[in-house]
């Protein structure tokens, strides 16, 4: 079953790429490859640290306009089409930036590569704007201790948050994204049944004495870029 599963402290659930790369080192046996790793090390912790505390001005231009955009278009995406042999989809997405590449060259009378600065620039902006909203609901909620384990229910309700569900203006400009809550429990249901089932869940975290956090949008930014800066203050 599909649930929310926010980081839990010393069980992260992404890829140790330091560890990876670290592992991954061609290089001879002996005192040399001691040495390199730790200098890689070293290298690695200096760059994340240097990363971390400057997050809060490089999250939305650079970790989600560039580097999690192009992960998604270049690797995420291709791997999904090439495992599903969906020749359909590679043709949709091939025939979706050669359109839009074509459009800037006839309507906007650009070269090539104008065209393509202004495809890539259209990604980013797109890439700014999704990850911005995603990242809303999830980013600045407490993580789960390494000694919790706590129900499928809890890790919905006390690790995301709603954003005005019952905003019409906000529910479309987030894509439907303000219902994460709602979306971890039932994420089969459509995005945009959101707001019903938020009354009745409204109702049952009552009943059960359970924490639904709701939200407005300009709260949700604030706390979003209040955390990457509380961590960032803290390396």
């Amino acid at each position: 079953l599909p649930i929310s599963a926010p980081f839990v402290l010393f069980y992260p659930t992404d890829l140790d790429v330091k560890k990876q790369i670290i592992e991954r080192l061609d290089i001879s046996k002996g005192d040399e490859q001691t040495n390199d790793q730790v200098n890689c090390t070293h290298f690695l912790d200096k760059t994340a640290k240097f990363w971390l505390k400057y997050q809060v001005y490089t999250f939305l231009p650079i970790t989600s306009g560039v580097f999690v955009t192009l992960f998604w278009l270049l690797y995420l995406h291709p791997r999904k089409i090439i495992r599903d042999k969906n020749v359909t989809q590679a043709l949709i997405v091939l025939t979706g930036h050669l359109s839009r590449l074509g459009m800037f060259m006839k309507i906007g009378n650009m070269t090539f590569y104008g065209a393509l600065w202004c495809h890539f620039f259209t990604l980013w902006v797109s890439g700014v704007y999704l990850f911005g909203q995603f990242s809303l609901s999830h980013t600045f909620m407490p993580v789960v201790e390494s000694n919790d384990n706590p129900n499928w229910v809890r890790y919905s309700l006390e690790h995301t948050v709603d954003i005005e569900p019952h905003n019409f203006a906000v529910s479309w400009i987030m894509g439907h994204l303000n219902n994460q809550v709602i979306h971890h429990l039932f994420p089969s249901m459509p995005q945009y049944r959101g707001p019903e089932v938020s009354k009745e869940l409204v109702v049952f975290c009552k009943k059960w004495d359970l924490q639904y956090n709701i939200i407005t949008y300009r709260e949700a930014w604030r706390c979003m870029f209040a955390n990457l800066r509380k961590v960032g203050n803290e390396i």
